[in-house]
């Protein structure tokens, strides 16, 4: 024990040494406050850190759904997503225009998602960041969490520690989502340290803010007269049924293969209605079938008898996508989340996780869009990796093209009165496949 006070004593003598050499203090004239903070200047040195991006996204004027309230307490408990950086993604990109060329030897010749992964996936870095985060933060006082290859870490800690780390300030939003609204807290950019550079490609729920997301649609009900009017080949006059549209289509059999899935993505509170299923495929004179999974709940007959609108998308996607084809298994997948999180967990605990699955369906149908303009491009970035990924495998995304075309209207978009070209996403995505109405004069 004598020996090792012995030996801090002297190791303090040697520091303050330094101190005296270095900052040229007379003996004798050493206060304790100041000894204490010069050696802590010399004991633990700054650590360098690189500007990686600025919140250029945030303006009150483009932004009036967005009202900045203050500085988000220190104590809050902030979740943020570190997407690591991948590699060979320019392998991947040629890997996936060869495979789908009709004119290429190797067209059709999809890859596993182990030999996908066994090229893209960065295990070095994913142990990297994470060692770093523990060495940070010895004490813990963080959660963390690794999606299923290393792509994505999810990590929540206290916005002291955020604000630290990433040499930033985190302010507390709220978001109006039509005469509701919700609280989200972010950043006006950030820092990383420079040993992490190399290996974070971004971290999202930071700086970048929520895009604006389309809502719910209005659904306007027709009498039951109506409806009773179907022919004999499933059709009603002045409406776009499945029989319609194997007719404009010329769609030759509505027999879908077995040993495939489908799955549709929902999310803002919609919910499945089975029993509306059922009806609509009596209706229309189609084989009975259900959907052959959930997850995420959110299937029930409840939500269609206290307002229509909150089955009504989740109905028209499961109930179109089972007509044109039918007896393919299909999941009804449920994103039970705030709309400030979607297309991150989109990206995160969908696009990811599904890239996982042992059985991965063949077709993605995401009916939800936002302007391509609100995103960051690390985001459009990220998750064109991962949709890359999904078509090396066979995978195909469906995404709606927005209901406004390209003149998308200014509440969405824009705040100026007037209507202006957007893209909107996912469907501007290059590895996304966009899907437009059908609108056709049927008298």
């Amino acid at each position: 024990m004598w020996r090792r006070i012995i030996f801090r004593i002297a190791m303090v003598s040697a520091i303050l040494q330094v101190l005296i050499a270095e900052k040229n203090i007379p003996n004798g004239n050493i206060g304790w406050s100041s000894v204490l903070e010069n050696i802590a200047e010399v004991t633990l040195p700054k650590i360098r850190k690189i500007v990686i991006e600025k919140n250029s996204l945030f303006n009150p004027a483009h932004r009036p759904d967005l009202n900045q309230i203050g500085r988000t307490h220190p104590e809050f408990s902030h979740k943020v997503v570190i997407a690591v950086r991948q590699l060979n993604l320019d392998q991947l990109d040629e890997l996936v225009h060869d495979i789908s060329d009709p004119d290429s030897k190797n067209y059709g010749k999809h890859q596993s998602m182990a030999e996908i992964q066994a090229m893209t996936a960065n295990t070095e870095s994913t142990n990297f960041i994470i060692a770093y985060l523990r060495r940070t933060w010895p004490h813990g006082h963080f959660t963390m969490k690794t999606s299923e290859y290393g792509d994505f870490i999810t990590v929540t800690a206290k916005i002291s520690m955020w604000e630290d780390f990433l040499d930033t300030q985190f302010y507390e939003y709220q978001q109006k989502l039509g005469a509701e609204s919700i609280t989200l807290h972010r950043s006006l950019g950030y820092s990383l340290p420079e040993d992490l550079v190399e290996h974070v490609h971004s971290v999202f729920l930071t700086s970048d803010l929520p895009p604006k997301v389309s809502g719910k649609p209005a659904v306007q009900t027709t009498s039951p007269s109506t409806l009773s009017k179907v022919s004999t080949e499933g059709r009603i006059n002045g409406y776009v049924t499945p029989a319609l549209l194997n007719s404009y289509y010329s769609i030759p059999s509505n027999q879908g293969s077995t040993s495939v899935s489908q799955t549709v993505f929902a999310a803002i509170g919609q919910t499945l209605s089975p029993t509306d299923l059922t009806k609509f495929q009596t209706k229309f004179l189609l084989p009975l079938q259900s959907i052959s999974a959930n997850s995420g709940a959110h299937v029930s007959d409840t939500a269609c008898a206290t307002n229509v609108d909150d089955c009504a998308e989740a109905n028209l996607d499961v109930q179109y996508m089972m007509a044109v084809s039918q007896n393919t298994p299909t999941i009804y997948y449920y994103w039970d989340g705030i709309s400030s999180d979607l297309w991150v967990s989109f990206l995160v605990d969908f696009v990811s996780h599904i890239n996982f699955t042992a059985n991965t369906p063949q077709v993605i149908s995401i009916s939800y869009v936002s302007p391509e303009s609100q995103f960051s491009s690390a985001y459009f970035h990220s998750f064109t990796a991962q949709a890359m990924k999904l078509a090396a495998a066979g995978v195909t995304i469906i995404a709606a093209s927005g209901d406004d075309g390209a003149n998308c209207h200014a509440g969405f978009c824009a705040s100026t009165p007037s209507c202006g070209y957007s893209t909107l996403f996912p469907a501007s995505n290059p590895f996304v496949t966009a899907v437009g109405a059908t609108q056709v004069d049927v008298h």
